[in-house]
């Protein structure tokens, strides 16, 4: 048996897409967001940090990045080296660490999404309407509020410069802040002129990429994953720890107006898509669950 498993229903986005291509195999998997891992059965997860706290499940566990954030260097690579194997989105992160397992590259598996979504759909379930659309991923402020309100004044500046320019911003608050901060901040955007905002658990937020023609956040990890479009993505934060590994723009929120009038991708994007995510091409859970097959037997 096979089970996948993640502490939060936020890292499980990137593993689900390879769950449901193991399930259409027939494979024995099981489906699990649990606080630990399970005590028996081999594992996949996004949660590399979490499954060697609690248990150390280290000879069935099969690890890959629950985001193309950088910060994933520093929090779960330690522990990940040390499981059965690793999966990489691209290579980049594959020559990143050091002394792995037994490893492969495979590509970005929340990516496939992409190849199979019907855009018009979904923008009426959003009820966004037709024009230049701005995704905006409010990052994580953790369980400050102080650090809540400080995105609060970048994305009211957003969406005013936004309806300066005659953009529609499309809105993911992240789903893992304190109920209170995503309540206070959803709140705030949803009076915005020109402004939608997604679920809290709407799923695998790449489906909404085709919707936007650029990508604005403070830290998310999304900043990343939204070169797979290749369209221009821009981080408004200046905080080192959590800059983006490159494809991205960066600038203070006030100052994006130029990039929005242009509306170009970052002259080093396709080289970094490459780097992150390998290749994009609707596939990446089908070399994710051959590797799976072939670790576990």
């Amino acid at each position: 048996m096979i089970i996948f498993w993640t502490e939060c229903t936020h890292h499980a986005q990137s593993i689900r897409p390879i769950y449901e291509e193991m399930k259409r195999r027939g494979k024995d998997v099981t489906w699990a967001v649990t606080r630990r891992p399970p005590k028996i059965g081999n594992i996949v997860t996004a949660s590399a940090q979490v499954a060697w706290a609690y248990g150390r499940p280290h000879n069935r566990t099969i690890s890959l990045n629950h985001s193309l954030d950088r910060h994933e260097l520093t929090k779960d690579y330690p522990v990940s080296r040390r499981f059965k194997a690793v999966m990489f989105p691209g290579v980049w992160w594959q020559k990143r660490m050091k002394n792995p397992p037994r490893n492969r590259v495979v590509g970005w598996p929340k990516s496939d999404i992409l190849f199979n979504v019907d855009v018009q759909k979904l923008r009426r379930e959003i009820g966004l309407p037709e024009g230049k659309t701005i995704f905006y991923a409010a990052s994580y402020t953790y369980w400050s509020r102080k650090v809540t309100e400080a995105v609060i004044i970048n994305a009211k500046i957003l969406c005013k410069l936004a309806r300066e320019l005659g953009f529609n911003v499309l809105v993911k608050v992240h789903p893992g802040m304190l109920d209170v901060n995503f309540r206070l901040l959803s709140n705030v955007l949803q009076i915005q002129k020109n402004t939608y905002v997604l679920p809290r658990y709407s799923g695998n937020s790449m489906k909404a990429f085709p919707l936007a023609d650029v990508f604005v956040s403070e830290t998310s990890g999304m900043l990343t994953e939204f070169l797979a479009t290749g369209k221009p993505s821009i981080q408004t934060s200046t905080s080192v720890k959590h800059r983006a590994p490159g494809g991205v723009f960066h600038a203070k929120v006030g100052h994006i107006a130029p990039i929005l009038q242009l509306l170009q991708p970052h002259p080093d994007a396709l080289k970094w898509k490459n780097l992150l995510m390998n290749t994009v091409d609707g596939k990446a859970s089908v070399r994710a669950a051959n590797f799976i097959e072939e670790v576990f037997g």
